[in-house]
């Protein structure tokens, strides 16, 4: 492949010869680097906090730095959860830290090279304060360049601590006294670690993107396995880029220009060994020269494989890092345990990927263990998004695999729409066939589902021809029969008359958002049916209504959401349609046509008192939560019912009981309504 002639560049000339000659480094002769963390704490205001160094500090005295530290053969995040512990006081969640970018330094021939991690963190527990006054002597937080308002201490004058900045409000504090309850920070010697540079030199082939890859061989460290073409800088003289250029000349024998090169993904390893190294994964889309063994002694096998399909027998920190590339990710963790093969090993891969700082919010996952319950599913997830509705109870994400599929992963909010949503995708569901997910895997303590993805957009908000909304609703109906029809109808268990209890406490907690004469024709309703035979009862969905109706693009349905699926008269998957159809006669008329039968009287009757607490509950709720949508579908359903019930004839309420008994009951007709509503004689 030819790319752009090379050009003099900071990183050396790329042309074969005017590197410095290489060295053949004895088993683990590489320049170990240092490799450090930096805290990027910002609260909801973007402030930050930074740390005023002691003046007799050993490196940037009388200077403000973030919380930072060096690793102490651990994971750099489980650097970052100590150093912010150790330095501040503060408790970090891993996986509420995002990867900012990383820094290779070579600070000079006496320093050791160093990689720095900097990482921002906008959640953590604790009120920040000072707990290494040897180390630092006051901290404050501020959105612009404190370091140039701040007094810097006098140098001997270790005692005596700058003025500290005003407080503001109740977030996070501008000033942080001394915790003198700690005892002093102890001098640590500096983890030191190898730093690898990996090639991954890229090319597109009908779409599908293919790397380059190795075989070791001979004395070298997992032969026999793939790798992509890697090395270890040679020296401090070395950075990482030029290393790059140099390692695919002499493993490969193409000539890169180090103005291709970008950078992928940085991986924080540990062999199963216990020893912790820092590859930089390098991306190059063009090169010059084609692709050969120039190691022979070293490689005996090098060919392109697709990004997708990689060799089983592939090293497991090289796959980690490509998984994580393949992934869109910048910064992963593999740390190996011992008795971990050096391969990858599917069944034990350790791959954690960091999130980057300005990823789309949506791209929040989930908490750790529900992803590692997720993963053992169906293998490493690439990616989440957030798709849970704009409610605090509604927590659902569709993970990506790394390695291609689909999921949805559901935590429920409780024990009984747990329950509730297992036993309807190991019962009925199961008639539905393709028209509704399949069950993965669930786990009851997490109260959490894997199940498959199934296509189609929401009904809800979907707009449709005449036509297409008749084939939507009579296949709507077709779908809910065979859920009725799943099991053998069966008498209602006793007492399953609408709960009066429940009715009265939703119709106080909703009364002042009702319009008149709602809360009495829904207590006439509860009285109606308080003497009417209940209907059989059939497995139901629960919450059959638009949102959970999803229709993809060659016009068929599938149904989600069974949390709410319980045994109960068959009319119960009405309730929520009947806004949709509400002025469509058509669209009634083809549901029913789809669903092969019409209601019953005994169901009608039942629909509609159903409908009228749903009514209810929904604008309660929907007031408690703030969600207007809610509130304006119960009123509305409440005025077509009431529009509907014109004329007809139900039951008063009856009066308390006397001595003597029991009150006959008694009818009254409903007033009749003109066109805005107002009674009439």
């Amino acid at each position: 492949m030819t790319g752009t002639t090379p050009r003099p560049t900071p990183y050396g000339d790329p042309s074969a010869g005017r590197f410095p000659a290489r060295r053949e480094p004895a088993a683990d002769a590489t320049e170990p680097h240092v490799i450090g963390v930096h805290l990027y704490l910002e609260d909801a205001e973007g402030r930050v906090l930074l740390g005023l160094r002691h003046p007799d500090s050993a490196y940037a005295g009388r200077t403000w730095h973030f919380l930072a530290g060096h690793c102490e053969r651990e994971p750099a995040l489980g650097c970052l959860v100590r150093e912010a512990r150790e330095e501040a006081g503060l408790v970090i969640d891993p996986s509420d830290a995002e990867y900012a970018h990383a820094v290779h330094l070579l600070d000079g021939p006496a320093a050791p090279p160093r990689v720095q991690l900097v990482f921002r963190v906008r959640r953590w527990r604790g009120t920040p304060r000072v707990r290494e006054p040897d180390k630092c002597l006051a901290a404050l937080v501020a959105a612009g360049e404190p370091a140039r308002s701040a007094r810097p201490v006098r140098p001997g004058r270790r005692r005596r601590h700058p003025r500290r900045p005003a407080l503001h409000g109740d977030g996070l504090v501008n000033a942080l006294t001394t915790d003198q309850s700690q005892p002093g920070g102890t001098a640590r010697e500096r983890h030191r670690e190898p730093l690898d540079v990996h090639l991954i030199l890229r090319r597109e082939t009908a779409g599908r993107p293919e790397v380059l890859m190795s075989r070791r061989a001979g004395p070298v460290y997992a032969a026999g396995l793939w790798h992509l073409p890697s090395g270890h800088l040679d020296g401090p003289h070395e950075d990482v880029v030029t290393a790059l250029v140099r390692e695919a000349r002499e493993e490969t024998g193409v000539t890169l220009d180090p103005a291709d090169v970008r950078a992928a993904v940085t991986v924080h390893h540990r062999g199963p060994g216990g020893r912790s190294r820092t590859g930089l994964f390098l991306e190059v889309r063009r090169w010059r020269g084609e692709p050969r063994i120039a190691e022979p002694e070293l490689c005996d096998a090098m060919r392109w494989v697709p990004l997708d399909a990689l060799p089983a027998a592939t090293v497991a920190y090289c796959r980690a890092g490509l998984d994580a590339y393949a992934a869109g990710a910048r910064l992963a963790v593999h740390f190996q345990r011992p008795g971990d093969t050096i391969a990858h090993d599917p069944v034990a891969d350790r791959l954690r990927l960091v999130p980057a700082v300005g990823a789309d919010p949506a791209a929040s996952p989930p908490e750790p263990s529900v992803r590692e319950f997720a993963e053992r599913a169906v293998g490493r997830i690439g990616g989440w998004t957030d798709v849970g509705w704009a409610r605090r109870d509604s927590r659902v994400w569709r993970a990506d695999g790394a390695h291609g599929g689909t999921w949805y992963v559901k935590v429920h909010q409780n024990d009984r729409f747990h329950v509730r949503e297992v036993r309807a995708y190991r019962t009925w569901a199961t008639a539905l066939g393709a028209a509704a997910p399949r069950l993965v895997a669930p786990d009851p303590a997490l109260r959490a589902v894997v199940v498959t993805a199934v296509p189609g957009r929401p009904l809800h908000g979907a707009v449709l021809s005449v036509a297409e909304g008749r084939a939507v609703f009579r296949r709507l109906g077709t779908l809910t029969r065979l859920i009725h029809d799943s099991a053998p109808a069966r008498p209602a268990p006793a007492g399953t008359t609408p709960e009066t209890a429940r009715a009265d406490r939703h119709l106080t907690e909703a009364r002042a958002h009702l319009a008149p004469g709602d809360e009495e024709f829904v207590r006439e309703l509860l009285d109606r049916d308080a003497v009417l035979p209940p209907p059989p009862w059939v497995e139901t969905h629960g919450d059959l209504q638009p949102r959970n109706v999803l229709r993809a693009e060659d016009g068929t349905l599938a149904l989600i959401d069974f949390e709410r699926a319980a045994p109960g008269p068959a009319v119960r998957d009405l309730v929520r349609l009947g806004d949709a159809w509400a002025g469509r006669p058509d669209l009634h008329e083809a549901y029913f046509d789809g669903y092969g039968r019409q209601p019953t009287a005994a169901e009608e009757r039942r629909l509609e008192t159903d409908s009228a607490l749903d009514a209810v509950s929904g604008i309660r709720f929907g007031i408690a939560h703030g969600d207007p949508e809610l509130v304006e579908r119960g009123r509305r359903t409440l005025a077509r019912l009431r529009a509907g019930a014109t004329g007809r004839t139900v039951p008063q309420r009856r009066p308390p009981t006397s001595a003597t008994g029991p009150a006959t009951l008694r009818t009254t007709r409903l007033p009749d309504r003109d066109r805005q509503g107002k009674e009439t004689p």
